[in-house]
């Protein structure tokens, strides 16, 4: 991690300008002509300003002018010219007495200054020898006293908080507002405070503490230092704080964007925002910040060869490992594997290094059939020397790796070896994971994230079973593959109910392979997760039905039982219930539209009270026929809905088989059986009467019609005659 930067306060140098302005009062003080040139060289930040002011302090003991000159010293970073400068006028000045106002600053200018470089050179004994002599002396702002607690602050934390306090209290004495580098100074203390915590919830709460204050002292404020400072507090906190992780690392991401706005080329800004664009998963934003951080780095000869630098390529291949493993075209674990190493042989030695490798490592390995024999060599390393930094995960995977190597082309001895190597693989992702291969039936796990390792486990428990198939079958070895096989589907089945696709895929194509009871429930369950769509799960289901004896439970009997029952209740029916009739294509019926509705049936004619109307007698038919009898007509020429001329119309074909009168030809349909209301529906009978006078009469009429048909002998070739029904 960065060190914290210091902010420094820009209102220091316009003060000791102002103390230099004032009449020059000391004996050997230079004249006003030899001080305005070199006053104004200081103002213009002239490069020669430091050397001509040292050359006019030649034999002088004029406090101003030293103090001035130890301030130029301190902004050069020769911090060993600024304290012994500094101390030149803590001497010159009366050591018994404030003195004058203007003494009284000049003399605390000399001691803040000769403090911070004697911070700045680790001499924390010499800076409290100068605080002690200046002690009791005024200290206008409380400058002096901030510059102590800034030195104390990794040596004696509670005197750095006490001295800080006393600072704040002189400023406010004094009606001024506390500088920010007052409230940088405490959000440090904050951190210090942190680090010295023993539990993780002290150490967040510190740190939370630390970034409020420094949000306080950047809010509304071009201070780079302090939002550097909050940015970098902001990440590590993220990293203490799993629930607030992702927020802490938004916030952080923001500081260091702001940083870079105001500074585009502060190669640390951008190398913080690339290790946290890695954190969030955006590798390809992780990717470009650590590549220009890097670039900037390397062509610093100062920083070429610093921890940065080996860092930056450690992020940047991890970067590429997972753009690489996303199956991105440019993003190859070659590329990956150079920065990695890289950074190994530049001094880099996290967890998240050796990690990184041995991925990579494995990557190329089974990309190379595991004939790279380097990068076995490779492998074996990280293995051996750094086996304890390897996250069980990465671990297992390895080991999985090398007992699938013995599976494909091993002997007896290394598949016996493998088969143990894959059960410590399976021991390791279970002990990940918090259960044990025991409790395989009862795996459940609501967390999303450990996809992955039930998956892995799916694959260590299976690549088990088949070097205890192969055991089996070659050297009569005796291992559980049956039960190591339902362990491999049990850990399938965890990830598969999340939604991991491989996980699925893996489970259903070596389920269905098994037993035919093992297929048909693997098929239902991948139906599940499918929405039913699946078409292999479907032929697992449907394949496997018969041989898995599924039908014989309980269940599939009772409904197998219902459906012949039903299937016997429908054939029944269908056979004692004759079809409905369908229109001839002649008929007026059928080509009348559907919308129109049947014309209303006029109201009955009223009989004479003398005697009843007879029809007129038809003709006599010139064929033999016998005439109708005139008993069977209905009473009304319109009862039961048949008008009286049909009958007649039938009568007149029975008489003569050749006539064409078309009435002879038209079927009687439903329709015209039924009378209807005026605006009724057609299709919709109208209430019989009570007495049943309708039905009657349409009996009377088929009666007539079938006696007609069997005297001419025409019943079964005259398509025209009319068709028994049966009422439904």
């Amino acid at each position: 991690m960065l060190a914290a930067r210091k902010t420094h306060p820009s209102w220091l140098g316009a003060l000791l300008l102002v103390t230099l302005a004032l009449p020059l009062a000391a004996a050997d003080a230079p004249t006003t002509g030899e001080w305005a040139p070199i006053q104004a060289a200081i103002v213009a930040e002239h490069p020669q300003a430091r050397a001509r002011l040292a050359a006019l302090m030649e034999g002088r003991s004029w406090p101003d002018g030293w103090v001035k000159l130890a301030d130029l010293d301190r902004q050069a970073a020769d911090y060993r010219a600024a304290f012994a400068h500094a101390g030149r006028a803590f001497k010159a000045l009366p050591r018994d007495k404030p003195g004058t106002p203007h003494q009284q600053t000049v003399r605390a200018n000399a001691a803040w200054i000769a403090i911070n470089a004697g911070h700045h050179l680790g001499k924390y004994a010499a800076c409290v020898k100068v605080f002690d002599t200046f002690k009791g002396m005024p200290d206008p702002g409380g400058e002096v006293h901030f510059r102590m607690a800034e030195a104390a602050l990794e040596q004696d934390l509670p005197r750095s908080k006490q001295l800080l306090t006393a600072a704040k209290q002189l400023v406010s004495a004094g009606g001024a507002s506390v500088p920010i580098d007052y409230r940088v100074l405490e959000a440090r203390q904050y951190e210090q405070s942190a680090q010295a915590a023993t539990d993780t919830a002290t150490r967040t709460e510190a740190l939370i503490a630390a970034a409020l204050t420094y949000e306080r002292a950047v809010d509304g404020q071009s201070q780079l230092g302090a939002r550097y400072n909050l940015g970098r507090l902001q990440r590590q906190i993220a990293s203490l704080d799993p629930e607030r992780n992702e927020e802490f690392l938004a916030k952080a991401a923001a500081s260091f964007k702001a940083v870079l706005e105001a500074d585009p080329q502060d190669a640390d800004a951008r190398f913080e925002l690339g290790l946290i664009r890695l954190e969030q998963g955006k590798d390809l934003a992780a990717f470009n910040a650590l590549n220009q951080a890097l670039e900037q780095y390397l062509a610093d000869p100062n920083r070429s060869g610093t921890w940065m630098v080996a860092t930056a390529y450690r992020g940047r291949g991890a970067a590429t490992l997972q753009l690489a493993e996303a199956g991105g075209g440019e993003w190859t674990h070659e590329d990956a594997l150079t920065d990695l190493k890289r950074a190994e042989q530049l001094g880099e030695n996290s967890p998240d290094l050796y990690n990184n490798l041995l991925v990579a490592c494995l990557a190329l390995q089974r990309r190379r059939d595991g004939t790279d024999t380097e990068l076995a060599a490779k492998i074996n390393t990280i293995l051996n020397d750094h086996r304890d930094a390897i996250e069980p995960t990465n671990l297992a995977l390895t080991l999985l790796h090398q007992a699938r190597a013995a599976l494909i082309d091993g002997g007896e001895a290394e598949m016996r070896s493998a088969f143990a190597t894959a059960g410590n693989a399976a021991g390791l992702l279970a002990a990940s994971l918090g259960t044990d291969l025991q409790s395989w039936a009862s795996w459940t796990d609501p967390n999303r994230e450990h996809n992955n390792s039930w998956r892995y486990l799916g694959h260590a428990l299976f690549t088990q079973a088949a070097l205890a198939e192969r055991l089996d079958a070659e050297n009569g070895h005796s291992n559980d593959a049956t039960q190591l096989r339902q362990h491999a589907y049990a850990a399938w089945r965890v990830a598969g109910s999340h939604g991991d696709g491989q996980a699925q895929q893996h489970y259903l194509a070596y389920a269905s392979n098994d037993d035919p009871a093992t297929a048909y429930a693997a098929g239902w369950v991948v139906l599940g997760w499918s929405d039913y769509l699946s078409g292999d799960a479907w032929r697992s289901v449907i394949g496997n039905y018969g041989a898995s004896q599924r039908w014989r439970s309980p269940i599939h009997l009772g409904i197998w039982g219902l459906l012949l029952i039903l299937f016997l209740v429908l054939g029944l029916k269908s056979r004692f219930h004759a079809a409905p009739e369908v229109l001839e294509a002649g008929s007026p019926e059928r080509q009348r539209p559907a919308n129109t509705p049947n014309p209303p049936s006029p109201p009955p004619a009223k009989k004479p009270a003398a005697a009843r109307p007879q029809a007129s007698a038809p003709a006599k038919p010139s064929g033999g026929g016998k005439k109708l009898d005139e008993t069977l007509l209905p009473d009304s020429m319109y009862a039961g809905g048949v008008p009286k001329r049909r009958v007649q119309a039938l009568e007149r074909r029975a008489s003569d088989p050749g006539s064409d009168d078309g009435a002879a030809t038209e079927e009687m349909t439903s329709e015209e059986t039924q009378s209807y209301a005026p605006g009724q529906a057609p299709g919709r009978p109208r209430t019989p009467d009570p007495g049943g006078q309708q039905a009657q009469n349409r009996n009377a009429v088929n009666d007539v019609a079938r006696r007609l048909a069997r005297e001419q002998g025409q019943a079964q070739n005259d398509p025209a005659a009319p068709r028994p029904r049966r009422r439904r």
